[in-house]
């Protein structure tokens, strides 16, 4: 089948490229310093405060977060998966192919999806092995539920709704600097979004109107107390559910 080849060979072309390794490398030792980070002075990406350095919530939150700053590196190796055939006046050869539209393009961004999405079940890992070096009373037992929820509420459709729309852009134009200078634009309009959503008192504008889960993780956890914090999985409801219906969809 077209779709499984052009699949296959563009993950191993993205996993062998050197954007993947430093994309891989730095989410990995992001995640890993800010586990073992013990001082109350230094942030790396977020503070632990009193909590437990391997909290549900503490996941799920600096995922969410991880998922929005790395944003140009996703847009980069989804995006880049479609474009560089133009680039490298390569897509003549692969239009003369018996392919789908569906196959071609499919293959490529689930390839990209793919790809990503290894990277951040790495970065997981940086979480474990970051609680490893420090000491016992920092973190609790690892929940796998904890990861799992991360993985399949927060990361895969952050990474799809992103990918989604700049694959999209760079299949249209062609050209990977459109979707670099789109891509600035979008975390600029995305920050200015959540600046002025901060003090709302409708939660569920709050909810929705953040593609990345963030606003639902502040929300849900509002009144949590630290015994709270550290021992509560994120619940998975309506609220959640629907902006992710609605953000994939778009």
């Amino acid at each position: 089948m077209m779709f499984q080849a052009i699949y296959k060979h563009e993950l191993r072309d993205i996993i062998n490229g050197i954007t993947f390794c430093v994309f891989a490398i730095v989410l990995f030792g992001l995640a890993c310093l800010n586990a073992s980070n013990t001082s109350p002075d230094v942030v790396v990406i977020i503070q632990h405060g009193q909590s437990l350095h391997n909290a549900p919530l503490f996941i799920a939150r600096f995922m969410a977060i991880m998922s929005v700053l790395s944003l140009l590196f996703t847009v980069r190796m989804v995006g880049r998966s479609v474009a560089k055939d133009f680039q490298v006046n390569i897509h003549d050869f692969y239009f003369t192919l018996p392919m789908r539209k569906a196959e071609y393009l499919g293959g490529r961004f689930f390839a990209g999806v793919t790809a990503n999405t290894i990277i951040y079940i790495g970065s997981l890992f940086g979480l474990i092995i970051g609680c490893l070096v420090i000491d016992e009373k920092y973190y609790g037992p690892h929940q796998l539920s904890a990861y799992l929820y991360t993985l399949f509420i927060i990361i895969i459709p952050n990474i799809i709704i992103i990918g989604s729309f700049f694959f999209s852009l760079a299949t249209l134009t062609r050209k990977m600097v459109v979707s670099y200078i789109v891509g600035v634009a979008f975390l600029m309009i995305y920050f200015i979004v959540v600046l002025g959503i901060a003090d709302t008192s409708y939660e569920t504008v709050k909810v929705l109107a953040d593609p990345f889960g963030i606003g639902f993780l502040e929300v849900v956890s509002k009144y949590w107390t630290i015994a709270d914090i550290n021992h509560n999985l994120v619940p998975l409801n309506k609220l959640i559910i629907l902006n992710r219906v609605i953000w994939l969809s778009v």
